[in-house]
């Protein structure tokens, strides 16, 4: 089964498997094989859920039970070691940002590493569903409480602002994705409540996007938006 796909600045195409990790040059196929760390009891315990290009050209690699980084040129694995990521769940997204740190999201927490000091901090209040840097340099990400989260790097930490209302979280809505569009607005989409545009100047959102009263709930896993400035959006 293929979990994640990502391709790099030379155009290789990077596959993340049930089995490993696989690269497609155009041509042909490459295999190469997860290590096995201590603790790992079953091949479950390393699929590849996630995969992230860096600039340096590293892959970033989270799998169902931890991170590595992946040297292309060297074709090795590094495992990622730090006591903050004991016993993480199957991680599910990997961003670098403009500094070059990786942020991870895991189905139990939000955690940045920093690249310069090989630290990994932990943000255990926001357990994420997406995560974005906008063109102005800003980080945005999800919290299970429905907010949108705006990152305040002096205060190194996040500053909730409520998305969904009331009688949204009556409805079992969460936040499933993120996208920046042309005018700098975000695109929000629910799980349940449609898509939301969010203006970061005005501090509000309007909703772009729902289903009718009589009409089953609009489930939303994904969106993107393409150079062309069209917001494609994925339903179930």
């Amino acid at each position: 089964s293929v979990h994640s796909i990502a391709q790099d600045a030379n155009g290789f195409i990077w596959v993340g498997t049930s089995h490993g990790l696989d690269r497609y040059d155009g041509s042909h196929i490459r295999h190469y094989s997860v290590p096995r760390m201590g603790g790992a009891e079953n091949k479950d315990d390393y699929r590849i859920t996630s995969l992230c290009t860096s600039r340096t050209g590293k892959i970033w690699i989270g799998t169902s039970c931890t991170l590595f980084m992946f040297d292309p040129q060297k074709e090795t694995f590094h495992h990622i070691e730090d006591e903050t990521l004991h016993d993480i769940a199957a991680i599910t997204k990997i961003m670098e940002d403009k500094n070059g740190d990786i942020w991870i999201i895991s189905a139990t927490a939000l955690m940045r590493l920093n690249t310069s000091t090989g630290i990994v901090k932990s943000y255990p209040d926001y357990r994420s569903s997406d995560i974005i840097q906008t063109r102005n340099g800003t980080i945005w990400t999800t919290a299970f409480d429905g907010s949108l989260c705006k990152f305040d790097a002096a205060k190194e930490d996040f500053i909730k602002i409520p998305i969904l209302d009331e009688d949204d979280k009556k409805h079992h809505a969460f936040l499933v994705a993120l996208e920046e569009c042309d005018n700098g607005q975000i695109a929000v989409a629910t799980n349940k409540k449609g898509v939301k545009i969010f203006s970061p100047s005005e501090k509000k959102s309007t909703l772009l996007i729902d289903s009718k009263e009589d009409e089953e709930p609009i489930t939303i896993h994904c969106m993107a938006y393409s150079q062309d400035s069209h917001l494609w959006i994925g339903t179930e």
